[in-house]
């Protein structure tokens, strides 16, 4: 029987040195966590793009 891993799906993954810069912009800032420099971008691009007049993300630790 032949074991070779057949794929459906390929994750979408960034340019790995465009994320090094991202996670270097992170680091710098210090901040990394909710209202963050990202975390605005993203809100922002996801209200546009649901033509909506705010998005607003919260992130939460949770234990389980």
């Amino acid at each position: 029987m032949n074991n070779n891993t057949i794929t459906v799906t390929s994750p979408l993954l960034p340019n790995l040195d465009e994320f090094h810069e991202m996670l270097k912009e992170i680091w710098d800032r210090k901040w990394i966590t909710n209202n963050g420099s990202f975390h605005k971008k993203l809100e922002q691009a996801l209200a546009e793009y649901l033509k909506v007049p705010y998005v607003f993300l919260l992130l939460m630790a949770h234990d389980l």
